[in-house]
């Protein structure tokens, strides 16, 4: 029927209209319509379709409720947590996608699965939120020369490794020490010499490869998630040609020689740079990309800030030079005059990185509150329920993207009652209260009221759609946005387009716009 008020009929004749337009209604084997008999169709129906839209939008508005993408979720969780470095999104379950977007109600769909992965992300973020009032920054230095996996690679392991290219070189600046390699030398002076200290390093002349060369900073220690700067001192040198595989020597003397293989006991000043990416390691194995530099002939200290989970390590790659996978021979980078590497002194960790104390992060959930660190960080409440009641509140007045009653908190100190029933302590069921918040449709989902937008709504819009993430201040009071600023609009349009273009409309697009360190860009 021509029931222009319900959305399937309303789309069907959408259809109707467009291929009549198009000229693929009637089939082409029926007899073609006059222009004017087309037109005689086509207009009234385009007005009464304009009219029934119109009247929709009127009254529904044209955004329907949806979903926050796990993207938006983490976003909106860095951004009202005062937590940048959170990383939630991969604990939660693919999104789907229409078009190729990832924004689109109807695809992003609830299962009591997503709740349940929606509530751990929330717990999990609260909790690291929490804890970050438990670690004051501090700077860690890591040795190359101290590293096992560094160590493991300077001798031969028969029947598993007898190759020069897999091996690691002592170095004091360019001059290789064979004698550390043979046994017959302390791998390093130690703190007694920190001069000597300061130039010893572990060269390498292949990339990262799990199976077999690996130059990972296993000894770090990341406390917390969090922000972290990261110091490399390295450089890079080249290794004197005509190096040995096998023997009895470790390489130095015997063995299979080759031209293209480095030598363990010659080596000479880089001839060039080598671009070195940083990963970041989990304890299972993942690998996550942190910064890429250049390293010189000259020695030098590369600094970059960075997010880090707790228990990552830290791995260099040399992406430039040879992955020496099972059967490969040669080298592409090798010349007559030696096989450039890539030598290691030492790693620094200063952090976590906070701009005040208490972290914003831990206020952002605990307030003012009294704590104290025995056992974890432990909420120290003067009246549990009426401090209970004030943190769900003011936490609910943070996270939902509208104004907030003071009477909704009543609806979740129940469940912060029962958490504490069970016997969970003060701080268990704040977290437990509050990740329920995050998992109402309140936070989860994003609501449009119909009528005119706003500027905080219009700032809303446009933040979730090129960002994936709620406005920050700066975009949230531009009065242009309420003003309907030509200029501004104009840019809006510019950027609009720029997310649309082929090739940029999938799960990961992105328009870029400065934002604090850390966060959706």
């Amino acid at each position: 029927g021509f029931e222009l008020g319900q959305a399937e009929s309303f789309e069907k004749w959408v259809l109707v209209h467009d291929k009549v337009r198009a000229g693929e209604m009637p089939p082409k084997k029926k007899r073609r319509p006059k222009p004017d008999e087309v037109a005689a169709f086509l207009d009234p129906l385009a007005v009464a379709l304009g009219q029934a839209d119109r009247d929709r939008v009127a009254k529904a508005g044209r955004a329907s409720v949806r979903r926050l993408n796990r993207f938006e979720f983490e976003n909106s969780l860095r951004e009202r947590l005062h937590a940048p470095w959170l990383l939630v999104a991969d604990m939660l379950p693919e999104d789907g996608t229409a078009h190729l977007f990832n924004k689109v109600g109807e695809r992003l769909d609830v299962s009591h699965v997503q709740i349940t992965k929606f509530y751990e992300a929330a717990e999990y973020a609260l909790r690291a939120a929490l804890n970050t009032v438990a670690y004051k920054s501090n700077t860690q230095k890591f040795y190359a020369r101290e590293e096992g996996h560094m160590k493991s690679a300077l001798r031969w392991k028969p029947n598993i490794q007898t190759a020069a290219t897999r091996a690691s070189i002592p170095l004091l600046g360019t001059t290789p020490q064979p004698e550390i390699i043979r046994g017959n030398q302390p791998m390093t002076v130690g703190p007694s010499n920190p001069e000597v200290r300061e130039q010893e390093a572990v060269g390498f002349v292949s990339g990262t490869y799990t199976a077999t060369t690996k130059y990972d900073f296993t000894r770090v220690r990341v406390p917390i998630d969090g922000r972290y700067k990261i110091r490399m001192k390295t450089y890079t040198f080249l290794a004197g040609p005509n190096g040995a595989s096998g023997g009895n020597d470790h390489g130095l003397t015997g063995g299979h020689k080759a031209w293209w293989r480095p030598s363990r006991t010659v080596a000479f000043p880089g001839k060039r740079s080598e671009p070195i990416t940083l990963y970041s390691v989990s304890r299972n194995g993942d690998s996550r990309w942190l910064a890429v530099y250049d390293s010189y002939p000259e020695p030098s200290v590369f600094e970059c800030e960075v997010i880090l989970k707790k228990n990552e390590i830290i791995r260099p790659d040399a992406t430039r030079l040879i992955r020496t996978r099972p059967g490969w021979s040669g080298n592409a980078n090798a010349t007559r005059e030696g096989v450039p590497g890539f030598a290691l002194n030492w790693l620094e960790l200063e952090g976590p990185l906070q701009d005040e104390w208490p972290p914003a992060s831990f206020t952002a959930v605990a307030g003012d509150m009294p704590y104290k660190l025995k056992g974890g960080v432990k909420l120290v409440p003067e009246d549990a329920a009426l401090d209970a009641r004030k943190l769900l509140l003011d936490f609910m007045k943070r996270m939902y993207r509208r104004p907030v009653d003071d009477a909704e908190a009543e609806a979740y100190l129940p469940i912060f009652e029962r958490s504490q029933a069970l016997g969970r302590d003060f701080t268990d069921s704040i977290v437990t209260a509050c990740a329920t918040i995050l998992c109402s449709s309140d936070f989860l989902y994003l609501d449009a009221e119909p009528g005119p937008l706003g500027q905080r709504q219009l700032a809303s819009r446009l933040s979730f759609f090129l960002w994936n993430s709620p406005p920050d201040e700066a975009l949230a009071q531009t009065k242009r946005l309420a003003k309907r600023d030509r200029r501004a609009f104009t840019l809006i349009e510019l950027l609009v387009v720029i997310a649309i273009l082929p090739g940029c409309c999938s799960r990961h697009w992105h328009v870029p716009r400065a934002r604090p360190r850390g966060s959706a860009a």
